[in-house]
């Protein structure tokens, strides 16, 4: 960022303290997970421990009771590495999403800065089409615009941006 373009302080697009620490303990908490689904799929049965021989016979030897036994932990197994896959699929995400923050709050402040821009750059005279019909401005202040057939607009409905926000990228302007 180059200090002509945002005046003489640039705003800080970092994570904070916070976040930081936040991002820390979700990486620690992945890092468990990750350690505890390599540790229960080792322990997972397969098909060649319940049935060694690989006979399919042998299954069908088993009583239905035996059967329904072998089924239900199969299912449970099942479930459990579901339910890790999930959780482990979450906190990645949570992760990417709080890696990618700085970047999107510099990417959201470009654009709003260009918004702004653009406003101030709207002078008497200009055309400006804030929905299907364009519209001429007959006069402007820094809040608003009276178009020539007398409606106003005010630059939160205009550029689309709160003015908190507004006042907040004035800041930085030079």
């Amino acid at each position: 960022m180059n200090k002509s373009t945002y005046g003489s302080n640039p705003p800080e697009f970092s994570l904070t303290t916070a976040e930081q620490e936040k991002l820390e303990t979700l990486r620690t908490q992945l890092a468990t997970l990750e350690a505890q689904y390599e540790k229960k799929s080792a322990a997972h049965i397969t098909g060649t421990q319940m049935n060694p021989a690989g006979d399919i016979g042998s299954i069908r030897s088993r009583s239905k009771r035996q059967k329904q036994h072998i089924m239900n932990r199969y299912d449970r197994e099942a479930r459990e590495t579901v339910q890790f896959v999930n959780k482990i699929q979450e906190l990645k995400k949570q992760i990417t999403n709080l890696e990618g923050l700085a970047e999107r709050r510099k990417k959201r402040f470009k654009a709003d800065m260009m918004r702004l821009k653009v406003w101030d750059a709207l002078k008497v005279g200009d055309t400006f089409q804030p929905g299907n019909n364009p519209l001429q401005i007959k006069k402007k202040n820094r809040f608003s615009v009276i178009t020539t057939s007398g409606t106003k607009w005010k630059i939160t409905e205009v550029i689309g941006l709160s003015r908190q926000r507004i006042d907040e990228l004035r800041k930085y302007m030079n």
